[in-house]
């Protein structure tokens, strides 16, 4: 569905964040984006939806064929790709209703059919839906955000660190959304600082470091990898040193 090839990008011509990056996302799959902050993982999701300018410097984004490299972000919108930024980007005076109906700008007559469907997915959107998303817990408002991807109908929704900073019954509520919105039928490219939670929800996942791909796997097998373990799930062991720890590296089959 989607396919990075070497890209390379940045913010700047002196600053370059990704150097080589290439990964997929199959159709109707979850996969998940792992790395230490500053290794590019919010860069790659900026790049895929055309939110730098003038990026990528080298490289593509393939979606359903579709060669998106250099469109802007509309365009890719209307492609079908849908992004929950980090820190849920609310509009904190609009409603909840008015929130939601932003993410349907370029839907005509599918949108309340669009609305029931967010609304059954978290009911308690529909309780507060004239209610200021500002005052909305952190959990909410993370389901806001969620909900207003969807609202654009897309086949591929990007999710910044969807669970950072909520309190665990929100995370668990988070993933179980994640799942649900997979089972329906969109696939899913995942940025979450919960590594653990990750990994148990992906069918594939990359590791990033210094803006390269490292590792990649299944969801399982980088869960009993050694070095991931260590690094991101808060298990101890003998690690490696150096720069270079991560040294298998495969491919869907």
């Amino acid at each position: 569905m989607l396919k990075l090839e070497n890209i390379e990008a940045g913010y700047s011509k002196q600053t370059q964040v990704l150097r080589g990056v290439s990964l997929e996302v199959p159709t109707g799959k979850i996969v998940t984006l792992l790395g230490a902050n500053g290794a590019g993982k919010s860069t790659t999701l900026k790049t895929i939806m055309g939110l730098i300018d003038d990026e990528p410097r080298k490289g593509s984004v393939r979606f359903l064929e579709q060669n998106l490299t250099h469109k802007d972000t509309e365009a890719i919108a209307r492609s079908g790709i849908a992004l929950v930024p980090e820190g849920r980007g609310m509009f904190k005076d609009l409603t909840v209703l008015e929130n939601l109906m932003l993410g349907a700008y370029h839907q005509t007559s599918t949108v309340q059919n669009t609305l029931q469907e967010v609304f059954t997915r978290f009911p308690r959107l529909e309780e507060r839906k004239k209610q200021h998303a500002g005052t909305l817990s952190g959990g909410e408002q993370q389901m806001v955000a969620i909900g207003r991807a969807l609202m654009s109908r897309p086949k591929l929704i990007l999710l910044d660190e969807p669970s950072l900073g909520l309190a665990p019954k929100f995370v668990q509520e988070v993933f179980s959304a994640i799942q649900n919105i997979n089972s329906a039928g969109v696939s899913v490219l995942l940025i979450e600082q919960n590594a653990k939670k990750a990994l148990e929800v992906a069918d594939y996942a990359y590791v990033l470091e210094h803006g390269r791909v490292v590792l990649e796997g299944t969801g399982a097998e980088l869960r009993e990898n050694e070095n991931v373990k260590e690094l991101y799930l808060g298990m101890t062991h003998e690690p490696e040193t150096g720069v270079g720890r991560f040294r298998r590296k495969r491919r869907w089959n």
